[in-house]
């Protein structure tokens, strides 16, 4: 809580930029402000007749290599023969499985029925294929090669160019009939890095192929390999594959019929992955799709069964389980870290929702009416979708749109203060609105907190979304402006009020007066709304109360119950032509603060400290030397105010020795029985030294020399002893590694320019010597070296300067002569 230029207080509600107090539906939080939930919507136009296309007849595969060429699996098309729209004659349904009754009759070729699916058979005509049993095990149709004209063939993977975008079938992928490598339904596809392999889950074959990514050659079989293939419930082993997927750790998962399993990157099952979900999530219905999303580091597997989405870990521990509400039978399923995208076929046509990461509903994407047999994430903002069939997958842009209508509600506001508060007015920091973009906002007033207020459709608050899961039933389509939405959760009715009824809550634009009763908490209401294109954007919303305004300068009569019902807010449009300076004046003081003025003035608190700045500096560097100039300025002129300068400025450490501070008074010791102290101040030429003058100065008759002396008057006594020391001192640079020739101009500069103006200064650069005792810091002023560098013999080498003699130095008697220390014995002598 904070003060108003105008007196009372006013408090920010988004803490942290987190809007932690509030409640969203249909609202993100983009860089801390309020924003219309993103949707997908495609980059370009769509494939002509996409709408008119018939549902998936289940799974399919889709996925993105590294270097951006799209895999899927698709339908050829045949022009030679055979009926039905895929592929081969509809055969009788096929008698349903444990706990499904008979499924209806069904086309030949590899189709899906309901929540259950049957697998194709081994015939190349599919005359006699059975359609799957509804949550049973259904039959098995035949895998048609010859159509009718205009019909589909086999099944086969595609490749999309990521250069041309050409779609075709990749060269070498697959084999004929009768070879191991032969793909008879290929369903779930996957890019592995680690591998650089695409596999392929075969569900004809019931079995995971694994092809290199530049030969196409075979790399590898997982499941069983013998033929003809057969299903299995053992553990790694397969019964109808169709999705596939992939951790960053390189391990593979793989849904079959009401089963995921575990694998390492070279094959191996896990078998305690899917004990463990079976064990936490009883019987897995109907995997369809398969993602990995990484979340603190950690992965998590998301399982798209039927109309539920279950979270586990990569040990197979349940961690969520969350009903979906989609409409229709879904297929696809991509996640990123704030939603999940779910590909719906209905009768009412197909369709890519978007969902929060609880299952709630945010939104279908606009734009997109087809149907949808595989999601992926292109990993470049983009989201792929497989609409069947052999057509190449159309690109959505995750963020290509908005949704229309989203609100946010948060408090209650005030608690800090149990004194009742006159609530005055409501102001919000947004962007500029886009066209077609508004925002409304709206306060409630009340002293308990225990009774917030309601928000919802006709005043009824928001709730949970009905269930909408594995055995729920499905809400109903309705087409509104040429999009499959639906009544899931976001779009409440347009009554009097909405979401935030009257007279619950008081409403307004982005700046308005809270016309609400004194009440001790607050609570704040926020409604976006928008075309689908665009999206207004709050970053703040403050509120101010016990507001003093104009009215107490009015005079007393003006203040009577009767007019202080109309005037405060009459006054009020006054003041509001003078808030923008009111606040500008009240903010004086966060100028003068070189942590919080703005860049423009940062330059100007410089000029007023005299400070001058260094070329590069950094604004952080600027504002941190601003700060330190006016407590340093308390030490300008001495040589700890000159040494902080100097680090600051040239970024040297310099020593600076003044030789009057080691200059002092000297009595000769009375003898050997004098103190200590006295005999170690008596040392000549260690401690003591001769003085250039008498401390009286000259004496007529006595001292005085001609053009010798020193004439002082009495006040001076003891000057001639100090002043050839007085005033002077020496900088000592080191010439370490931040020592050049620059900085050291840059030295002399800065010393010149805060010296006082009576000293005199001497700099010395101390060099890398070694001297114990004296010059023996390593790396600071002291570098040990090897033995003197080899000499040139060139115009420079002087002989005891550049370079020195090598070898070892012969002996000399007297001087030299310690056999083994300084002397060297040989065969040749070294005369003088």
């Amino acid at each position: 809580m904070s003060a108003t230029p105008q007196g009372g207080g006013f408090l920010y509600t988004n803490r942290d930029g987190a809007w932690l107090d509030f409640t969203r539906r249909d609202l993100d939080i983009v860089d801390g402000r309020l924003r219309l939930s993103h949707l997908p919507a495609p980059t370009g136009p769509l494939p002509a007749g996409l709408a008119q296309l018939l549902p998936p007849d289940g799974p399919a595969g889709l996925a993105v290599a590294p270097g951006g060429d799209v895999y899927l699996t698709g339908l050829t098309i045949d022009h030679h023969g055979g009926h039905g729209p895929h592929g081969g004659h509809s055969g009788p349904g096929g008698p349903g499985g444990p706990g499904g009754p008979e499924g209806p009759s069904g086309p030949g070729g590899p189709g899906f029925g309901g929540p259950g699916y049957g697998g194709p058979g081994q015939g190349d005509h599919g005359d006699h294929g059975n359609g799957g049993g509804q949550d049973g095990q259904g039959g098995q149709g035949g895998s048609a090669v010859h159509a009718d004209h205009g019909g589909y063939g086999g099944r086969v993977i595609l490749r999309v160019d990521g250069c041309d975008g050409h779609t075709g079938p990749p060269a070498c992928l697959g084999g004929v009939a009768g070879d191991r490598t032969r793909l008879y339904d290929p369903r779930g596809l996957l890019v592995h890095a680690g591998r650089h392999a695409l596999v392929v889950a075969d569900a004809g074959s019931h079995r995971l192929l694994l092809f290199d990514l530049a030969t196409r050659q075979l790399l590898d079989i997982w499941g069983d390999t013998g033929l003809p293939p057969a299903p299995s419930g053992r553990p790694g082993s397969f019964d109808t594959p169709v999705a596939l997927a992939a951790d960053p750790d390189g391990h593979v998962y793989v849904a079959d019929r009401r089963r995921v399993q575990r694998f390492t990157a070279a094959g191996r099952v896990v078998p305690g992955f899917w004990r463990t979900l079976r064990a936490a999530a009883g019987t897995v219905a109907n995997p369809v799709a398969l993602a990995v999303v990484t979340e603190a580091g950690r992965s998590r597997v998301c399982v798209l069964d039927g109309r539920a989405l279950l979270v586990v870990d990569q040990d197979g521990h349940l961690l969520e389980e969350h009903e979906l509400a989609v409409a229709g039978d879904p297929l696809g399923l991509a996640v990123t870290d704030d939603a999940i995208y779910v590909g719906e076929n209905g009768p009412a046509g197909g369709g890519v929702v978007r969902l929060r990461r609880d299952g709630s509903y945010v939104g279908s994407a606009p734009g997109y009416e087809g149907p949808v047999a595989a999601l992926a994430l292109d990993h470049r903002g983009g989201l792929l979708v497989h609409p069947g069939g052999g057509n190449p997958p159309v690109r959505l842009a995750l963020n290509g749109a908005f949704v229309r209508r989203g609100i946010a509600w948060g408090g209650p506001f005030g608690g800090f203060s149990d004194l009742v508060k006159s609530w005055h007015r409501l102001a919000a920091t947004m962007d500029a609105l886009p066209e077609g973009a508004r925002a409304e906002f709206f306060v409630h007033t009340a002293d308990d907190a225990g009774t917030p207020p309601p928000v919802g459709r006709d005043g009824g608050r928001l709730g949970a979304l009905p269930p909408v899961g594995r055995g729920a039933a499905a809400p109903a389509p309705v087409r509104r402006g040429g999009h499959a939405t639906d009544e899931r959760g976001g779009s409440p009715s347009d009554g009097p009020g909405g979401e935030f009824p009257a007279p619950a809550w008081a409403s307004g634009p982005r700046e308005h007066l809270i016309d609400r009763p004194d009440a001790r908490l607050a609570w704040v209401g926020v409604r976006l709304t928008g075309e689908g294109t665009t999206s207004a954007a709050v970053g703040q919303v403050r509120l101010e109360f016990d507001h003093r305004g104009y009215l107490e300068h009015l005079p007393a009569i003006y203040r009577s119950d009767d007019a202080a019902a109309f005037l405060p807010r009459y006054l009020a449009l006054a003041e509001s032509l003078f808030r923008e300076v009111e606040g500008e004046i009240s903010g004086l003081d966060r100028l003068l603060d070189p942590g919080g003025a703005p860049p423009p003035f940062l330059a100007q608190l410089a000029r007023w400290v005299a400070l001058d700045a260094a070329p590069g500096w950094d604004e952080a560097r600027l504002r941190d030397a601003v700060a330190a100039a006016y407590p340093g300025s308390a030490l300008r002129g001495t040589a700890a105010g000159l040494r902080a300068a100097l680090c600051r400025f040239t970024g040297l450490d310099a020593w600076i020795e003044e030789p009057v501070v080691q200059a002092s008074w000297w009595a000769l010791a009375s003898g050997p029985a004098g103190p200590d102290a006295e005999r170690e101040t008596s040392v000549l030429g260690v401690t003591t030294m001769l003085a250039a003058a008498r401390p009286e100065g000259s004496v007529l008759g006595s001292t005085a020399t001609l053009g010798g002396s020193h004439l002082i008057s009495g006040e001076e006594y003891g000057t001639p002893l100090f002043e050839t020391v007085a005033h002077r001192f020496t900088v000592h640079v080191y010439q370490g590694a931040a020592f050049s020739h620059d900085r050291l101009r840059a030295v002399r500069d800065l010393v010149d320019r805060e010296k006082p103006a009576h000293t005199e200064y001497q700099v010395r650069v101390v060099e890398p010597r070694f001297v114990i005792g004296v010059q023996s810091r390593v790396g600071a002023d002291a570098i040990v070296g090897g033995p003197p560098a080899e000499a040139r013999l060139d115009g420079g080498a002087v002989l005891g300067e550049t370079f020195v003699l090598g070898g070892d130095p012969p002996g000399r008697v007297g001087e030299r002569a310690r056999i083994g220390e300084d002397t060297v014995l040989g065969s040749a002598s070294v005369h003088d």
